[in-house]
């Protein structure tokens, strides 16, 4: 059985990302001038044809350095393997991946495993400084 899409690339202002150390400060303000998205293809349903479908952007051109925007992309690149893998299609509506990934315990082991960072709340920061005492001394 044929797939049905393509792994999903990112475009990074066409030049080899592996490389960027060794560009000059010209070619990479270049490549960052260009947009950057993610790309892939999936099998038309009418056809049996792989069509390359839209560019996603989804904001990653707004981060000004090769970091943030590359990890953002690559975040998006995940997600949509994700989704892809668990079978949706630009050609349905996905109503019920919809309703699998709204719902926390249906979805798959793959997201539930997932690690994720500890966030500390904005009151709890404010609290920590504010019980360091000034220790300074007075002659």
């Amino acid at each position: 059985m044929k797939p049905n899409f393509t792994e999903p690339k990112i475009y990074t202002g066409g030049v080899d990302i592996k490389q960027w150390s060794k560009l000059t400060k010209t070619e990479q303000e270049n490549a960052l001038n260009k947009s950057w998205y993610i790309y892939f293809s999936f099998r038309d349903p009418d056809t049996g044809i792989l069509k390359r479908q839209p560019n996603i952007k989804a904001g990653a051109n707004r981060f000004t350095n090769k970091r943030e925007r590359l990890s953002f992309l690559k975040i998006l690149q995940a997600k949509l393997i994700l989704l892809l893998n668990e079978g949706f299609s630009p050609y349905q509506r996905n109503i019920e991946l919809e309703n699998k990934f709204k719902n926390p315990e249906q979805v798959s082991e793959q997201i539930k495993d997932t690690p994720q960072l500890p966030v500390k709340r904005t009151e709890e920061v404010k609290k920590s400084n504010c019980s360091k005492t000034d220790r300074s001394t007075t002659p």
